[in-house]
């Protein structure tokens, strides 16, 4: 039972590039979001982590700014979320 808490404690970290990727940004557009405070991450040494539950949480709390900032995940689950009201 620890090990699957552990495991789930480890699977929620993930690695810039892969953040970017799950936002459908670039690398470069998530830099600027971390550095600017937009996005919560963490840089150990030479490697920024980020959980991904503090960027859906950062997606739903700013969407509209992430809409506005041309974000395709933030556009998807928008467009779901006008979907499933109608």
């Amino acid at each position: 039972m620890e090990e699957n808490k552990e495991n789930k404690e480890q699977e929620n970290w993930i690695h810039l590039a892969h953040a970017a990727r799950y936002l459908g940004i670039s690398i470069r557009t998530a830099l600027r979001w971390i550095e600017s405070g937009f996005l919560p991450a963490y840089k150990m040494k030479h490697i920024w982590l980020l959980k991904r539950s503090e960027i859906d949480n950062a997606i739903k709390a700013k969407r509209q700014i992430f809409v506005d900032l041309n974000c395709p995940r933030a556009k998807q689950d928008s467009q779901a979320e006008t979907d499933s009201k109608n």
